[in-house]
């Protein structure tokens, strides 16, 4: 089965010198919706998670789209979402789900709207095995209204509540039995035990040496301590 593999991540700063709190960022892109997403795998760059598109009747598609996620103190606007067209089961046995994969205990974040503004039956449930872990109808009603205050004239956003559950390290569905969603990205975040240096050269992509005793990293042609300080 052919795979395609996108990578989008981001890295939070550690948190003592051997537990290191990463987060694995999906987020859509327009380079994304550019290619077919049938078997499409979607990889953290920190190897934490897997979201895997199972698209039997070729109904996901990514396309641009203006939300907010969060709370009126922290909110996020994303401008790209997946959107899955159909419900999880057709009538003739094909599907469209996410299988998750993830290789760490840690929490989930959803960013996640209904796929009709009308629709009040339409859920998102999150399994393992016959463990439920999440069923949540979509509403639009659920959405805050924020007024943002502009010199020329005020503007009202719509904040969509962002979904979180913890997770053990293992395999998951994401389904959604009654109708379309759409799903504008996905944080996981894991303590990860490792070492500083190894940490910060994955991070760069770079090559780690050692002089006179001390650790350094490389990375195009520049020297950088394991603060991220550039030295010479």
């Amino acid at each position: 089965m052919k795979k395609i593999f996108f990578f989008a991540a981001a890295l939070v700063a550690a948190m003592t010198i051997n537990a290191e709190t990463v987060v694995d960022q999906i987020r859509f892109t327009e380079a994304a919706a550019a290619g077919t997403l049938v078997d499409t795998v979607f990889s953290g760059e920190n190897e934490l998670i897997d979201f895997e598109i199972i698209d039997e009747k070729e109904k996901f598609t990514i396309d641009k789209n203006n939300a907010y996620f969060g709370t009126v103190e922290e909110h996020e606007q994303f401008t790209m979402r997946l959107r899955s067209n159909a419900k999880s089961e057709f009538v003739d046995g094909k599907h469209c789900q996410i299988n998750v994969a993830a290789y760490e205990d840690g929490t989930l974040n959803i960013y996640v709207r209904t796929g009709s503004n009308s629709a009040t039956d339409r859920n998102i449930i999150v399994a393992q095995g016959s463990d439920t872990l999440l069923n949540e109808v979509l509403l639009e009603s659920n959405a805050i209204e924020y007024v943002v205050v502009k010199e020329e004239k005020d503007d009202t956003i719509k904040i969509n509540p962002v979904y979180t559950i913890e997770l053990k390290k293992g395999d998951y569905e994401i389904t959604f039995p009654v109708g379309a969603i759409n799903f504008y990205g996905f944080d996981f975040s894991a303590d990860v035990q490792t070492a500083v240096e190894d940490l910060f050269a994955k991070k760069a992509k770079a090559q780690k040496i050692i002089e006179n005793g001390q650790i350094f990293i490389l990375k195009e042609g520049l020297k950088y301590n394991l603060l991220g300080t550039q030295v010479k």
